[in-house]
C-alpha cells in the first residue's frame, strides 16, 4: 500500500480543514468513481475531515469501505471530477452555470454590506399572533382563504407569463398578496397553512411559490421578525422559484428517482429567475439577492455559488427550509408525499449535517410541531386521531380524536373529539401515514436527494 493509500479514511483532527465551505467541489457518488484513476487534491467529509488523501488511487476495495460506513457520495476537487468520474468537462467545468455578470455582480457585492443583514425596524409579529387551543377552524374563514389561493395563483401564472414575453410588470399587486397572508396568519396560523396546503395537492409552479411564501413568512414570524421584513420574505417566496419555468418539463417532473446528472440543468434556475425578475418594476433589491441564493447550504455544498453560511442571506435560509418541507409533504411525480412527521426528522438530518440552517429549522419545529398538522398519531390510550392544532409546546399538540382505543368512530361533534395535549396526561405515541393521502415513510434515497436539490 503507498503512503497516500495508507491514509484513506483515516480521520485525524490534525487534517481538518474547512473545503466543503469554498465553491471549488463537486458532489459525485462513490459507484461512479472510475476504478484505477488517482485523485490529485484531498477529499473532505462534510465536518472537514480528511476523508481521501492526495494521490489516492481508486480501487473496488475503496467504493466499497467507503460504503460501508455510509459514505454514498463525496466532494471532489473539480480538477479531480473529470478524471475520477465520466463527467465531461463542460459539467465539471470552474464554473458549471453560465453567470451574467451584470446581472449576479451587483447581487454578490451585496454579500456581507449593512443592506445584506436582517434588522427589524417595528415590533415582532409574532407579539401580535393568536393560538386557539382547541377551537375549530372558522369554515368562512378557510373557504375565503382556498378561494384567495386560487385566485392569487391564477394572477402569478399570468405574471410569469407576462415576464417570459419580456413585458413590464408592477410588483404592487403581489406585494398586497403578502400583507393579505400576514394578517390572516397572525389571525389563525393553522388555518391559513393547512388551507393553503389543502389548496395546492397539485404543486404546479404557482401553487408551489404560494405555499412557499405562507409558509416562510410564518416561519420568519416564529424566528421574531416584524411586519416589513415578513412581507418582504413572503415576496421573495411568491417569485423565487420563477425561473423554473424555463427548466425541462422531463426534469420538472421526473418520472423517476433523479440521477446525478439530471441536476445540472435545474441547478441554472436561480440565474434564469434572475432575468425573470428584471422584469418587475418595484421590489426590494433584496429579493433577487435572495432568489439567487435560495438553494445555497450553509455547509458550502448548494448552489449556483456555493456560498457557506455566513455568505447567505437570512431569508434564503429560511425558504430552502420551506422548500425542503413542502417538496416532502406534497407528491412529486416519481414518489408518494412523505408523513409529516417523517419530513420533520428528514429536515432534523439535514441541519445535523448543516445542509439547512438549525436555527431556520428549530423555527418552522416550533411553528408546525413534531408532529405537525395534518399528521396522524396514535395516543397513549389507544386512541387515533390528526393533529389539528399546535400549541407552545412542538411535542404535544392539540389532537382530533378519530376512533378510540377499540376503534369507534368518535364523532367531530363530540366533546371529547379535540384534546389538548398540554392539558392532559396523553402523549403522541406513534406517528402514523395518512392511508386517504397515501403518505410514506423517508427513504434513503430521498434523504440524499433532499441534501443537493
Amino acid at each position: 500500500m503507498s503512503p497516500a493509500q495508507s491514509q484513506v479514511l483515516a480521520p485525524s483532527p490534525s487534517t481538518t480543514a474547512d473545503v466543503r465551505a469554498k465553491p471549488c467541489t463537486v458532489d459525485v457518488l462513490v459507484d461512479a468513481l472510475i476504478v484505477g484513476r488517482k485523485l490529485r487534491h484531498p477529499v473532505y467529509d462534510q465536518n472537514g475531515i480528511l476523508l481521501l488523501a492526495a494521490g489516492t488511487e481508486i480501487t473496488t476495495e475503496l467504493k466499497s469501505r467507503l460504503k460501508d460506513r455510509g459514505v454514498v457520495e463525496i466532494a471532489v476537487r473539480r480538477e479531480d471530477a473529470g478524471t475520477v468520474t465520466l463527467l465531461t468537462s463542460e459539467e465539471d467545468g470552474a464554473d458549471p452555470l453560465s453567470f451574467r455578470s451584470e446581472l449576479t455582480s451587483r447581487l454578490d457585492g451585496m454579500i456581507g454590506s449593512d443592506s445584506f443583514f436582517v434588522k427589524n425596524s417595528g415590533a415582532a409579529v409574532r407579539d401580535k399572533v393568536v393560538l386557539h387551543g382547541c377551537k375549530a377552524y372558522d369554515p368562512d374563514k378557510r373557504e375565503y382563504i382556498i378561494q384567495q389561493h386560487e385566485e392569487t395563483a391564477q394572477t402569478l401564472d399570468n405574471m410569469i407569463r407576462e415576464a417570459m414575453a419580456g413585458r413590464r410588470l408592477s410588483g404592487n399587486e403581489i406585494t398586497t398578496v403578502t400583507a393579505t397572508y400576514l394578517t390572516e396568519l397572525t389571525a389563525d396560523s393553522d388555518n391559513v397553512l393547512t388551507a393553503a396546503s389543502e389548496a395546492a395537492r397539485d404543486q404546479e409552479l404557482t401553487n408551489h411559490c404560494l405555499q412557499m411564501s405562507i409558509l416562510s413568512m410564518a416561519i420568519g414570524v416564529e424566528m421574531g421578525l416584524d411586519e416589513v421584513n415578513v412581507r418582504t420574505l413572503g415576496l421573495c417566496g411568491l417569485v423565487h422559484d420563477w425561473g423554473m419555468i424555463r427548466v425541462p418539463e422531463e426534469l420538472r417532473k421526473p418520472r423517476r428517482f433523479p440521477d446525478p446528472g439530471d441536476y445540472l440543468p435545474v441547478q441554472k434556475h436561480p440565474i434564469y429567475a434572475l432575468e425573470l425578475l428584471e422584469q418587475i418594476e418595484g421590489v426590494p433589491s433584496v429579493v433577487p439577492l435572495v432568489a439567487y441564493q435560495v438553494h445555497e447550504r450553509p455547509n458550502g455544498t448548494g448552489y449556483p455559488r456555493r456560498r457557506c453560511a455566513q455568505a447567505i442571506h437570512l431569508f434564503a435560509k429560511i425558504l430552502l427550509v420551506a422548500d425542503t418541507y413542502i417538496h416532502l409533504t406534497h407528491q412529486q411525480s416519481y414518489r408518494l408525499p412523505v408523513m409529516p412527521y417523517a419530513a420533520m426528522e428528514c429536515l432534523l438530518k439535514l441541519a445535523a449535517r448543516k445542509a439547512l440552517d438549525p436555527k431556520v429549522v428549530r423555527a418552522l419545529l416550533n411553528m408546525v410541531g413534531l408532529f405537525p398538522i395534518g399528521s396522524c398519531v396514535v395516543l397513549t390510550d389507544g386512541s387515533v386521531g390528526r393533529v389539528y392544532r399546535r400549541t407552545a409546546d412542538y411535542t404535544r399538540p392539540v389532537v382530533q380524536r378519530l376512533q378510540d382505543s377499540n376503534g369507534r368512530v368518535i364523532p367531530s361533534s363530540s366533546p371529547d373529539s379535540l384534546v389538548d395535549l398540554t392539558e392532559s396526561d396523553l402523549e403522541v405515541r406513534q406517528a402514523l401515514p395518512n392511508l386517504a393521502r397515501k403518505e410514506t415513510a423517508l427513504t434513503d434515497d430521498e434523504l440524499r436527494i433532499q441534501a443537493r436539490r
